[in-house]
């Protein structure tokens, strides 16, 4: 299995499909999530619109991982998401918590907490 690191872009080949994978830059995935995520894409007959959904939420995962999203932000961008899976693949919407919103409160809490605990400008992890 390939996959690419959210924070630095680097590729790494991985071997094993469980537990969670820790990059060098110290971005960590969650690998069980990742190979959900991965078959639930080969499923879709209309790539297209995947793509479109999976590059929404990579911007998100980057965006917070910069600490540029406030938690409104985050908030905002996530319920855009969610109207564009609804739009298109309502049957679906039971894998957006298991992928999407554990993604998002998983980088928030692994970036964002580093920004409060140092003083930095940040909010409380969304809901």
């Amino acid at each position: 299995m390939q996959i690419t690191c959210y924070r630095c872009g680097r590729i790494h080949r991985l071997g094993r499909l469980a537990g969670d994978f820790v990059c060098p830059c110290g971005e960590k995935t969650n690998l069980e999530e990742l190979r959900l995520f991965q078959q639930i894409s080969g499923e879709i007959e209309d790539k297209e619109r995947f793509d479109e959904i999976q590059k929404m939420a990579d911007d998100i995962s980057a965006r917070i991982v910069s600490g540029e999203f406030s938690p409104v932000d985050l908030d905002i961008a996530k319920e855009k998401l969610r109207s564009v899976c609804e739009e298109h693949f309502p049957e679906k919407m039971y894998l957006f918590e298991m992928l999407y919103e554990s993604r998002f409160r998983r980088l928030w809490q692994q970036f964002r907490q580093d920004l409060e605990e140092g003083n930095l400008e940040g909010g409380d992890a969304p809901e």
